[in-house]
């Protein structure tokens, strides 16, 4: 302070206080100089107080929380919200919603205290919720919704829930529920069709390299597990083949066409089948009709009726195949029917006839078939040869008679060829042998030798 003045540095208009030093106090305000100060604010002078108009909202530092510099621009951000609302700011009320489809606006109508939301048209109204069922304390059942409210609802072994068209019901998977392109791999079924007839217009096929396999019944232990009656059926032509080993053609194994000739064909008539066998543990029968006309068994084969060679045979054998083992022979037999009774029956007779003729015409000698047995031939790699026999025996076993390529014996004794035997008696041969007499006529010795000789000869003993 000097000459009286008091200076100081603070903004015009602003107070402060100055204490003295008996503890009083003087308050100033600090004022223009009367050089170049403020005469008036807003064009009014003295003490002024603020009014309306003093200063613009842009004018204005905007310190709120909305956002903007100026109290203009925060105003201008307050404006900016819109919308479907009622009131006033800050707590406005929202009367509406806009969906973003449209954008339409949605009018809010009455909802409910524990109502859920819905929209009805364009108001968004309040709708109570169907409350679930208590659980039940079993997790096998499941909700259903009846009457506007959930139930549980338990199901059964393979039950399935199928929609009808109005609700969901309890019901059976039938072909009609099964989509037409469903196209259900076999994998996901067991196999298990029971009485069903299965019909394909496709293949039934095996692709297992290793077990291919249809079968008929199952292979697991216990009698309970078999088919009772198999079959295999095809519609009038039918065919079993195996693939050959190249994997290019179908070799025939079974073959029956009743369109054509009414036959089953074991195998192929082709250089690709060999050999057919057929196996069984006793017993391979043919039948015609119902009855068995042919056997084979482990003791030999059975015919019941006659065993005939085809007419376009011209030499049929009834053979037993060679052996190349040493020192082992078989035998073979042809034996007529035996009989085992009470001894009142007859056994069979073994009866060989050559082929018979019956022509229109006249027939001689050679038309008729002859009866021709011999012994089998020995033929040695040095061209030695050795013939066997024809012998007739008792059922024992003792020789009656024997014929080789030596002759004739009878009753055990050695073959021996025929004999020349010249008559030389001047007799003539009778069919009768008469009594010489006691006188001993030359003549009836010479008649009987020549009776005797011719009787050989006519035998063919003696030539």
């Amino acid at each position: 302070m000097a000459n009286n003045a008091l200076t100081t540095t603070l903004a015009l208009g602003i107070g402060f206080t100055i204490a003295t030093a008996n503890q009083g106090q003087l308050n100033v305000i600090t004022a223009p100089s009367s050089a170049g100060g403020v005469t008036s604010v807003f064009g009014r002078g003295g003490d002024v107080v603020a009014q309306n108009g003093d200063y613009s909202s842009g004018q204005v530092t905007n310190t709120s929380a909305v956002g903007g510099a100026t109290v203009s621009d925060a105003l201008n951000t307050l404006r900016s919200v819109g919308g479907q609302l009622s009131g006033t700011l800050p707590n406005p009320n929202v009367v509406g919603i806009s969906e973003t489809s449209g954008p339409t606006n949605l009018a809010i109508g009455a909802i409910a205290d524990g109502q859920a939301l819905v929209r009805s048209g364009a108001t968004i109204t309040g709708v109570t919720p169907i409350a679930a069922p208590a659980n039940p304390g079993d997790d096998g059942k499941i909700p259903r919704a009846i009457g506007g409210t959930f139930v549980y609802v338990a199901g059964t072994t393979n039950d399935v829930w199928q929609y009808n068209g109005t609700s969901w019901v309890s019901a059976n998977i039938v072909n009609a529920n099964i989509n037409s392109a469903a196209g259900i791999n076999g994998t996901k079924t067991d196999g298990i069709f029971g009485a069903l007839t299965v019909t394909t217009t496709g293949k039934l096929q095996s692709n297992s390299a290793a077990t291919p396999i249809l079968e008929l019944g199952s292979t697991a232990a216990g009698a309970g597990h078999f088919a009772t009656v198999g079959v295999i059926r095809g519609n009038n032509v039918f065919n079993i083949s195996a693939r050959d080993t190249a994997d290019a053609n179908n070799v025939s194994v079974l073959d029956y066409n009743v369109l054509t000739v009414n036959t089953i064909q074991l195998g192929e008539n082709s250089s690709r089948v060999n050999t057919i066998f057929y196996f069984a543990s006793a017993l391979h029968g043919w039948r015609i009709g119902v009855n068995t006309v042919f056997q084979v068994k482990s003791t030999g084969v059975v015919v019941a009726g006659s065993m005939a060679f085809d007419a376009a045979a011209s030499t049929p054998n009834v053979i037993q195949n060679p052996s190349s083992s040493d020192g082992v022979k078989t035998n073979m037999l042809v034996q007529a029917q035996a009989f085992s009774g009470t001894g009142t029956g007859t056994s069979g007779d073994l009866q060989l006839f050559g082929g018979d003729c019956t022509a229109s015409g006249a027939v001689t000698s050679q038309t008729a078939g002859n009866v021709v047995m011999r012994g089998g031939i020995s033929s040695g790699s040095s061209g030695t040869r050795v013939n066997g026999f024809v012998s007739i025996t008792t059922p024992g076993g003792t020789q009656l008679m024997k014929l080789d390529s030596t002759g004739i014996g009878v009753f055990a004794h050695a073959t021996s060829a025929q004999r020349t035997l010249t008559d030389n008696s001047t007799g003539v041969a009778a069919n009768q042998l008469v009594d010489v007499g006691a006188a001993f006529n030359q003549a009836n010795i010479n008649n009987n030798f020549a009776s005797i000789r011719a009787a050989l000869a006519a035998y063919g003993w003696v030539n």
